[in-house]
């Protein structure tokens, strides 16, 4: 049953079994996205968007007034697949028109100050949500939980920054039968 000699290998060092089906799936990418191993380990690398992201967040953005939510949304999604820095989301913000990217910065300062007036946040809102870029250090763990915070807050603001509207026009519309 048992034979003494080695299995015959194919191409690249596998048995004609394993050779076949390896051969069927590409190659395989050990790190995420925006992480390579650096001297020390893992580390994270900056990956600027392309052409083509950045058209797709324009116009995604492009209806930010009438759906807020859908664009807090769509930001979310980049955070997770991109996971951008202070710069990226500065790029992202000018995509918008500028009073709706001053009211999206003063909306996280505002919840920011609530919560450092409250004691539940240290430090200060340039901290939290800074004006001018804070050069966080994506390697750093302190500096890269501030990014994270920092992008949470800029989701919450695309959220709330805008009041929903109520279509009064569609109440209107609405006709009440004479059983009802």
């Amino acid at each position: 049953f048992y034979s003494e000699k080695p299995p015959r290998m194919a191409e690249g060092g596998f048995t004609p079994i394993t050779a076949r089906t390896r051969s069927k799936i590409g190659p395989i990418i050990q790190a995420p996205l925006r992480q390579a191993m650096g001297a020390n380990g893992p580390a994270r690398i900056k990956v600027p968007f392309t052409t083509n992201e950045l058209d797709a967040w324009k116009e995604a953005v492009k209806g930010y007034r009438d759906d807020p939510e859908v664009v807090a949304k769509r930001f979310e999604l980049i955070v997770k697949n991109l996971d951008p820095d202070w710069k990226d989301i500065e790029i992202m913000l000018a995509a918008l028109s500028e009073t709706e990217k001053q009211l999206i910065v003063k909306t996280a300062r505002t919840l920011v100050q609530t919560q450092v007036a409250s004691g539940a946040l240290p430090g200060t809102v340039e901290v939290h949500v800074p004006r001018a870029d804070p050069n966080w250090d994506y390697n750093d763990e302190n500096d890269y939980r501030m990014l994270k915070r920092y992008q949470e807050w800029i989701r919450i603001a695309l959220e709330n920054a805008i009041p929903k509207s109520v279509n009064w026009s569609r109440l209107y519309t609405i006709k009440q039968g004479t059983s009802e």
